[in-house]
């Protein structure tokens, strides 16, 4: 693992995000989450085309929320000399899985 790979000392120590590579947002998750369920012919009671976009600010939330909320692993993929996929992979092999369940 990386923790145990790197010595007491060394200065890549510290707090790292950790997530697929690739920028999303909540609405093109799903959107591709259902666009790709639809392609496998899994049986839909909502489909990507049913999505509508809408604006956080129509969600009250107790606290503010920020503008921007994307993680970036540019520093880690840097440091540890890592290639990190890309979110729509995680999403394929995913739904891949639940395709082979009973």
């Amino acid at each position: 693992t990386l923790l145990r790979a790197l010595e007491p000392h060394d200065q890549r120590w510290g707090t790292w995000h950790a997530v697929a590579s690739g920028a999303v947002s909540r609405f093109d998750y799903a959107f591709f989450v259902l666009e790709q369920a639809a392609a496998r012919g899994w049986p839909l009671t909502q489909h990507a085309s049913d999505l509508r976009r809408v604006r956080s600010a129509g969600f009250p939330a107790a606290a503010a929320r920020p503008l921007n909320a994307r993680l970036d692993n540019t520093g880690l993929q840097r440091a540890f000399g890592l290639s990190i996929p890309d979110w729509r992979d995680g999403v394929l092999a995913l739904l891949d899985a639940w395709g082979e369940l009973p």
